[in-house]
């Protein structure tokens, strides 16, 4: 597969996805609940990772 593919390809799900991300992305923020997202990390066999 060469890098014009993968590229093609990348953007191709991009775009296919942008709408749906979007909307779940107002959803969550316009939630009147409180809304958290931890990225830092995670726990496996108690080392974190």
């Amino acid at each position: 597969m060469t890098l014009t593919s993968m590229v093609t390809f990348n953007q191709s799900c991009h775009d296919k996805l942008e709408a749906i991300t979007n909307k779940t992305r107002n959803c969550l923020t316009s939630s009147t609940k409180a809304v958290h997202f931890d990225e830092t990390g995670m726990y496996i066999n108690k080392k974190r990772h």
